[in-house]
């Protein structure tokens, strides 16, 4: 996940932050996850990787759920679109 920050130098390699963002789909699904810092350019631009949070949880299998059936609908969205 590419996260672009307003400050610099506030983040380092190997931090946990807690993001919140909104699928582009119908319903706009809001998705509230961990992640760590693996990269950082520019100082604000950060490269990071979801964390794994307890998938027995209802709340982050309906996260990781909802992730999954997004980018798999894009895939798919993409494959009609370049023929393959």
């Amino acid at each position: 996940l590419k996260i672009e920050t307003d400050e610099s130098g506030m983040f380092s390699a190997g931090d946990r932050l807690t993001v919140r963002f909104r699928l582009e789909d119908v319903n706009r699904t809001l998705i509230e996850k961990e992640v760590v810092v693996r990269t950082i350019s520019d100082g604000n631009i950060l490269g990071s990787e979801f964390c794994s949070r307890d998938a027995r949880k209802p709340i982050d299998k309906a996260y990781d759920m909802a992730i999954a059936h997004y980018i798999l609908q894009a895939q798919l969205l993409e494959s009609r679109h370049t023929g393959t």
